[in-house]
């Protein structure tokens, strides 16, 4: 069932419901929505006043929109930083997280794990030829 069936039936029994149709069979009848699920909305409606999505469910991120962007600004400051130079910034800080989950977060975010290209050194042979 997609999302936006799922919110119609919702919408539906709000309506019904707030016209003073309460009984459980009556709703099946006009609606063909499975008991079972008007008795988990009516429970929500009797309980919340709502049909809504409880929502809060589901693991905490660790990584904050506030951290997140202490994380970008210390890239920024100094971009060959590694995920644990990072980490152990941002526990000076009181944010514990790992190392790998930063540089997870920032290939997420777009940045790049990569080293300069290497350059030789110039010889004398060299600066004679960029002088003439």
């Amino acid at each position: 069932m997609s999302p936006s069936s799922k919110e119609t039936q919702r919408q539906t029994l709000l309506h019904l419901w707030n016209e003073g149709i309460r009984d459980a069979s009556e709703l099946h009848s006009r609606t063909h929505i499975p008991l079972s699920t008007i008795y988990y909305n009516i429970n929500k409606l009797e309980k919340n006043g709502s049909v809504n999505h409880k929502r809060g469910n589901g693991r905490p991120r660790k990584i904050t929109a506030n951290v997140s962007r202490a994380i970008s600004q210390y890239v920024r400051r100094d971009s060959s930083m590694s995920g644990k130079s990072i980490a152990a910034k941002l526990a000076e800080n009181g944010v514990e997280l790992h190392h790998t989950t930063i540089t997870k977060h920032l290939a997420k975010k777009g940045y790049k794990n990569s080293l300069p290209l290497r350059t030789p050194m110039l010889t004398s042979t060299h600066k004679e030829n960029r002088v003439a």
